[in-house]
């Protein structure tokens, strides 16, 4: 059984993984949510819920990614 992907099979895979995370659920809920509640007010709470509960916190994650060289592992590099 051969293991071949085509760059388009990889480039689908790749987007329906992007839209699947779980930030973009709680973006996308906590709008839906916020609209159904009270419409466009709601909408508006929704996008302060969205802010704090995922926005915020990814741009804290990419930023130890980035400038910290944290891992997803939770081992602690030592230095000495």
């Amino acid at each position: 059984m051969t293991t071949d992907v085509r760059p388009s099979e990889s480039r689908l895979a790749r987007r329906i993984t992007d839209w699947l995370e779980p930030k973009n659920w709680i973006i996308a809920v906590t709008l839906l949510v916020g609209w159904h509640t009270a419409q466009w007010t709601g909408v508006a709470w929704g996008v302060v819920g969205a802010l704090f509960a995922a926005v915020i916190p990814i741009t804290f994650i990419k930023y130890g990614i980035r400038n910290t060289g944290a891992t997803d592992t939770s081992e602690r590099s030592q230095h000495g």
